[in-house]
C-alpha cells in the first residue's frame, strides 16, 4: 500500500513537472525570449531554429519531445528496472532541470533533439542486456537516429560511438551489431544524397569551436553557462556518491549504469571542448543529471534490515521544484525587466503626448 502511494506521489510530480514546464515556456513564448543563435553546425541541412514551420508549432513540438523523453525514460525503467525503484522521480527531475534554460524551450532546437535522441538509444541498449536473441535492429535504430541528427548538428555523431561503447559493455556489440551500426549510419545519407533531396555542394564539416577562440559572452550566455555548469555539477555529484552504492547492487542494475555513464561523461566533457555549441548539451546533461539523481534516491538506506529505500517522492520533489522553480523564475524575472526596461526608455513621455 505504501509503495502504490508512492508511486502515485511520482506520477503526480512528473505530471506537474510537465505542467509546469509547458506554462514556463509559453511564458518565455509570448514574454518574446530569444532561441540561442542558429549557428550552420549540421552537416547538410540548416538547424531547426531555421525550419521553415509556424512559430507556435515549433514550439509544440519541443514541449511534446521533452515530454516524450520524460516518458519514454519512465517506460524504460519499468521494462528494465535499471534504476531500482519504481518512481519516476529521475523524469521529473529531469523535466524540472529543463526550466532553467527557457531560450530552449521557445522552439524546437538540436539540443531537444539530442534529448530525444539519447532517451531512445537508452531504450534500445538496454533491450540487448541479457536478450536470449539480441536484434541487430536495435544498433541500426541507434545509428540512424544519430546519423539523421548530425544533418542538423555534427555533435550526434559523438554518440555513436559512445553508445557503441556502451553496447559493448553490455555484452551486445559483436560482428553484426557492428555491420547494423555501418549502415544506419550511412544509410540516411546515401537516401539523402542519392536521392538529391540534399545537394551535395550543401555538405559541409562544421570546425568545432574551443573556449579559448570565443568572445567573452554577454548577460544572457552567462546565465546559460551558470545553469549548464551546475546542472552538470549537480549529476557529477550524484554519480560519485552512487559509484560508492553500486558495489552492493545487483549485476544487472551496474551493468546498465556503466553503460549509462559514458554518454552522460560525454555530455559534461563534450561542452568544454566544443564551446561555441555548449547549449547543444545542456538537455542531455538534464536527462543524465535527472537519472543520476534516480539512483540517489533509490540508493538512500532505510533500516539495517532492509537494503533498499521506499522512494519518497514528495519531499526530492519539493526540494528540486523550489530549487529549480526560484532559478527559473530568476531568468524570467530578468527577461521582464529587461523588456520593461526596454520600453520605458523607448516610449514618449506624457509631457510629449501632450505636445503631440
Amino acid at each position: 500500500m505504501g509503495n502504490d502511494r508512492a508511486d502515485m506521489g511520482s506520477n503526480a510530480a512528473l505530471m506537474l513537472a510537465c505542467c509546469f514546464f509547458a506554462a514556463l515556456g509559453l511564458l518565455a513564448f509570448f514574454d518574446g525570449v530569444h532561441p540561442p543563435e542558429a549557428t550552420p553546425a549540421g552537416i547538410c541541412l540548416p538547424p531547426p531554429q531555421t525550419w521553415q514551420m509556424p512559430p507556435w508549432l515549433s514550439l509544440a513540438i519541443n514541449l511534446a519531445l521533452v515530454f516524450f523523453s520524460a516518458f519514454l525514460l519512465a517506460i524504460t525503467n519499468r521494462s528494465f528496472n535499471f534504476i531500482p525503484s519504481t518512481s519516476v522521480i529521475f523524469a521529473s527531475t529531469m523535466v524540472l532541470m529543463a526550466c532553467a534554460c527557457p531560450r530552449l524551450m521557445v522552439c524546437l532546437n538540436s539540443s531537444t533533439l539530442l534529448l530525444a535522441a539519447n532517451a531512445v538509444a537508452l531504450r534500445m541498449i538496454f533491450g540487448q542486456y541479457n536478450a536470449v536473441r539480441r536484434n541487430p535492429g536495435n544498433m541500426f535504430v541507434v545509428a540512424t537516429i544519430f546519423s539523421l541528427g548530425s544533418m542538423v548538428h555534427y555533435s550526434f555523431l559523438f554518440f555513436i560511438v559512445i553508445y557503441a561503447c556502451s553496447a559493448a559493455l553490455l555484452k551486445a556489440f559483436r560482428l553484426r551489431e557492428f555491420l547494423a551500426l555501418l549502415l544506419g549510419v550511412i544509410a540516411p545519407y546515401w537516401i539523402v544524397l542519392g536521392l538529391g533531396l540534399v545537394p551535395v555542394d550543401d555538405v559541409r564539416f562544421p570546425v568545432i569551436g574551443g573556449f579559448w577562440n570565443q568572445p567573452a559572452p554577454g548577460h544572457e550566455m552567462l546565465w546559460l553557462i551558470v545553469a549548464t555548469s551546475l546542472t552538470a555539477f549537480v549529476g557529477l555529484m550524484c554519480g560519485l556518491k552512487n559509484a560508492f552504492s553500486l558495489y552492493s547492487a545487483p549485476t544487472a542494475i551496474r551493468a546498465y549504469n556503466f553503460a549509462m555513464t559514458l554518454p552522460a561523461m560525454a555530455c559534461i566533457i563534450l561542452p568544454m571542448v566544443d564551446w561555441e555549441n555548449f547549449t547543444v548539451y545542456y538537455m542531455p546533461i538534464c536527462l543524465f543529471a535527472g537519472l543520476e539523481y534516480g539512483y540517489l534516491n533509490a540508493f538512500t538506506r532505510r533500516p539495517k534490515a532492509i537494503r533498499w529505500s521506499r522512494p519518497k517522492p514528495a519531499q526530492h520533489f519539493s526540494t528540486g521544484f523550489l530549487i529549480y522553480w526560484l532559478t527559473a523564475a530568476v531568468y524570467s524575472f530578468i527577461s521582464l525587466m529587461s523588456i520593461y526596461n526596454c520600453l520605458l526608455y523607448t516610449s514618449p513621455s506624457p509631457r510629449d503626448m501632450r505636445r503631440s
